[in-house]
C-alpha cells in the first residue's frame, strides 16, 4: 500500500510519499522506491505515484522523466488540473516508443484467445445437434449472461476499436478452435460482438495492478 502526503501551507507545498514497491506481480519487493517526483525544471510542478511501478511493462520512473521535458517545451500550464490531460497526450504521442501498442496486441489477442477457446469449445460441443442454431443461440445467451453481471468500467467504451482492429485475430481463432462456427455467419458475428463487449468490463488482474499519478 502506498502513502501519499501533500502540506500546503503560506510558504508553499510539499510532497511526501513511503518508498516501498513491487514488479512482476508483488514477486519482487523493493524498499527504495522513488514515488515522488519533479515535472519540470522551469515550473513547480510535481507528481506522486501509487499502485503499479510501470504502464505496460515500461518503468513510471523513465515514463515521467520524459514527460517533464515534454511539459519543459511548452507554455507553462495555467491550471495544476491540465497535468493530467497533458500526460494523456504525451502518452498517446509516444505510444510507438514505448512500444505501448505492441503491449497492448498482446493483451487483446490473449483475452481473445481465452475467450473463443473457452466459449468455442462449448459452442462446438453443441454443433452435431438438431437444433444447432437454437443451441449455440443458448451458448451465446450463458455469455451474455455472465457479462451482464459482471462490473463496466464507467463512461468507458472500446468494443467498437476492438471489433475494427482485432476481427482478423478472431477469425484466425474462430478458424482453429470452432470452424463449424463459419456456417452460422449471424451467430458467429454475435459470439465477436459479445467478445468485443467483454473488453468494457472491469477485470480482476487489471484492477489489481493499476497504477495511480496525484
Amino acid at each position: 500500500m502506498s502513502v501519499g502526503v501533500c502540506i500546503i501551507n503560506r510558504n508553499g507545498i510539499a510532497l511526501a510519499a513511503d518508498s516501498a514497491g513491487t514488479f512482476t506481480g508483488n514477486k519482487m519487493f523493493y524498499n527504495s522506491m522513488n514515488k515522488v517526483f519533479s515535472l519540470s525544471r522551469q515550473n513547480v510542478y510535481g507528481a506522486i505515484t501509487y499502485g503499479a511501478t510501470t504502464i505496460h511493462n515500461v518503468s513510471i520512473d523513465q515514463i515521467l522523466k520524459e514527460f517533464r521535458k515534454f511539459l519543459d517545451s511548452r507554455e507553462a500550464l495555467e491550471d495544476y488540473y491540465q497535468i493530467l490531460p497533458s500526460f494523456q497526450e504525451f502518452i498517446r504521442d509516444n505510444r510507438d516508443y514505448y512500444q505501448f501498442d505492441v503491449a497492448e496486441k498482446s493483451a487483446c489477442v490473449a483475452l481473445i484467445k481465452n475467450l473463443v477457446v473457452t466459449w468455442g469449445k462449448k459452442i462446438k460441443s453443441v454443433t452435431t445437434s438438431k437444433n444447432v442454431v437454437e443451441e449455440i443461440d443458448n451458448v451465446l445467451a450463458e455469455l451474455q449472461a455472465d457479462i451482464d453481471s459482471s462490473i463496466r468500467i464507467e463512461d468507458y467504451d472500446i468494443s467498437q476499436y476492438i471489433h475494427s482492429t482485432y476481427s482478423t485475430e478472431f477469425d484466425v481463432l474462430i478458424n482453429i478452435v470452432v470452424p463449424e462456427l463459419k456456417i452460422y455467419e449471424e451467430q458467429k458475428e454475435k459470439f465477436w460482438l459479445l467478445i468485443c463487449d467483454f473488453f468494457n468490463l472491469s477485470i480482476t488482474k487489471e484492477s489489481s495492478n493499476s497504477m495511480g499519478l496525484f
